[in-house]
């Protein structure tokens, strides 16, 4: 079963209501985080504080909200991998199973790296509630954006046919213009992360 949550009555919608956030460091042991790719295979968390930014979305391979953001995901992956940006795909818990989360990287041709997290560590770590909600870090520690990817779902199951604001594109396109001033937050409206 799904279970969609729409955190406070203020979501992604209304740009006004954008919150900056004071700067919010990770520490450095997130990077000692160990942690496996959805093939199984050992990731060192590490390369993450190589990068000028990296974006980590925690995804359900059963949520709508992802299923349609996966296409938003990869032109944005697209868009910044060859600017020292990582893109990761975060599968949380063991609500699903290995061929779920399988076939959804296949159905949504996802090519960023993706990663398990059954016991929840950079849930934990990064405080993640909700599915897809990012969270960037900007120069290895960092936390320049967290929230929802753009406006285009304003409430539970309330969808606007034109979207009017790219949070995460427009974060990044900052960071990798060396225009990124401060941390900014939006609201997530998805699945919970069971």
């Amino acid at each position: 079963m799904i279970f969609l949550v729409g955190f406070l009555s203020v979501s992604c919608h209304n740009a006004d209501k954008k919150n900056k956030t004071s700067e919010i460091k990770v520490y450095d042991s997130f990077f000692r985080i160990q942690i496996n790719r959805t093939d199984g295979s050992y990731y060192n968390l590490g390369e993450a504080e190589k990068m000028t930014a990296s974006v980590f979305i925690f995804l359900n391979p059963e949520c709508p909200i992802c299923q349609s953001y996966s296409s938003t995901i990869n032109n944005l992956f697209e868009k910044f991998r060859g600017h020292a940006v990582m893109f990761y795909g975060i599968f949380p818990g063991k609500y699903y199973n290995q061929k779920q989360i399988e076939k959804y990287i296949s159905d949504y041709k996802i090519q960023f790296c993706t990663l398990n997290d059954p016991e929840m560590k950079l849930v934990k770590a990064l405080k993640a509630k909700i599915t897809p909600e990012v969270f960037v870090l900007y120069k290895s520690n960092t936390i320049a954006y967290h929230g929802c990817i753009d406006n285009s779902n304003y409430s539970l199951g309330k969808h606007r046919a034109v979207v009017t604001e790219n949070y995460l594109n427009d974060v990044l396109d900052d960071i990798v213009h060396n225009q990124f001033i401060s941390a900014k937050n939006n609201e997530s409206i998805g699945c919970i992360i069971e």
